[in-house]
């Protein structure tokens, strides 16, 4: 796509209509790839830990300074199903510095007691 930024010496681009390019087959996209740091070229497993502390789910994840033409949303969920933003990097600045990237941690909005069942993924979207 014009105007995508290089990344890894790649461009974040769709093999086909509505199908991202997976160069290495882990089944993780370049946008994905270039949002966490990776290179493409490489098989990976994303770089993303969840843990509890304080009685809430956490999910960590790296953010990369370059990466300003994508939104990063941490959602958390109750049943795999409903899924709600309880971070977004569009209302969040980049904490880094002069950082090329910054590990964030953002915790649940549920506390992990009052919930039967409770999940946390990361959603990158390009706007």
């Amino acid at each position: 796509m014009a105007g995508d930024r290089f990344f890894h010496g790649s461009t974040l681009e769709f093999c086909g209509q509505w199908r991202p390019c997976r160069p290495r087959g882990d089944h993780l996209v370049n946008l994905a790839k270039y949002a966490l740091g990776l290179n493409p070229w490489i098989p990976a497993a994303p770089p993303i830990g969840v843990s509890l502390s304080g009685s809430y789910l956490h999910l960590t994840f790296p953010r990369m300074k370059i990466a300003t033409d994508v939104t990063y949303h941490v959602q958390g969920s109750p049943d795999l199903f409903n899924w709600l933003d309880v971070w977004t990097s569009g209302t969040n600045a980049y904490t880094g510095g002069t950082n090329a990237a910054v590990f964030v941690t953002v915790p649940d909005s549920v506390r992990e007691s009052s919930a039967n069942s409770r999940f946390m993924r990361l959603v990158i979207s390009k706007p």
